[in-house]
């Protein structure tokens, strides 16, 4: 489905069809063409769960294979006409092909199963320490905290999480003026700013300093106060880009932990109510507009 081989060759008929609504996409497409259609509903399990989806098909020829292309047993039910109702326990971690065979056509989709989140967040996190987080222009190069201060917070490693927070701290005095709590290069980039308050927050929430938090208020402050157009939308000088890496998410974690944190002092009520309705403008922008911006 992803490749050709040397020396191999495909090809393709691309047929555009007029369709009522999504749920009679398949019935209607089977209706036109003579294949199977496979309809798969939820394409990712746990290991050990059973999958469950249907092929319409005149044949019962349906095989699921492993990524080591061996054969799972699967259980076929005859619902309704043509429906078949397909399920077979995915034993492992890993990618399943599901093949539908009808005369010379074959039908062929991908399920998955997936690994924990606690193994997910563990890898990830050692991975942001692998991979050197680093100062640049762009936040791609330290997005790796994100992973390492959500796994901090469920499944702490002393001695990863230490060497991640003083990597942290190294490359946010390269970024920042901490005086003035703003960032030193490529300012109008404001998803790097962003996207930083939402590593602050998540490491506030790991390790409950409100130095994190504080440091994400005020960047959160600078970030409306200088790039926040009058009808609310976030700018990266003509711009919109109040969805670029989701600036106003970023700004709503930060606002959901200022609510939390007045729970226990009362001075965070006043900066979470002007976050919140700072991120409130620019999605009530953002959904005025219809769509019409220049970027993401």
């Amino acid at each position: 489905l992803w490749m050709l081989e040397p020396g191999e060759s495909k090809r393709w008929i691309i047929a555009m069809v007029d369709v009522d609504n999504p749920d009679s996409f398949e019935n209607q497409v089977y209706s036109l063409i003579d294949a199977p259609v496979i309809r798969i509903p939820q394409t990712t399990y746990l290991p050990e769960e059973k999958a469950v989806f249907e092929v319409l098909s005149s044949s019962d020829d349906i095989k699921v294979t492993d990524d080591e292309g061996k054969e799972l047993p699967v259980e076929i039910k005859s619902m309704r006409g043509s429906v078949k109702q397909v399920s077979c326990v995915l034993p492992r971690t890993g990618l399943y092909r599901i093949c539908a065979f009808s005369g010379d056509k074959v039908a062929e989709g991908i399920i998955s199963a997936h690994a924990s989140w606690e193994w997910t967040l563990r890898q990830a996190r050692a991975g942001a320490l692998k991979y050197h987080q680093k100062a640049t222009s762009h936040i791609e190069s330290w997005y790796g905290f994100h992973s390492a201060f959500l796994a901090a917070r469920y499944f702490p490693d002393k001695e990863t999480d230490k060497a991640l927070n003083e990597r942290f701290e190294y490359l946010f005095g390269l970024l920042h003026d901490e005086d003035k709590m703003e960032p030193k290069y490529y300012a109008s980039r404001i998803q790097n700013t962003s996207g930083t308050i939402g590593m602050l927050v998540d490491r506030y929430e790991a390790y409950g300093d409100v130095k994190d938090l504080e440091r994400a208020s005020r960047l959160g402050d600078w970030l409306m106060k200088t790039w926040q157009r009058e009808d609310g939308a976030y700018m990266n000088h003509g711009t919109v880009y109040t969805s670029v890496i989701y600036v106003a998410k970023s700004m709503l974690e930060l606002a959901m932990a200022e609510r939390e944190a007045a729970k226990k002092d009362i001075s965070w009520k006043s900066p979470a109510d002007n976050h919140y309705e700072s991120a409130k403008r620019a999605i009530d922008q953002l959904v005025d507009s219809q769509g019409d911006f220049e970027t993401e």
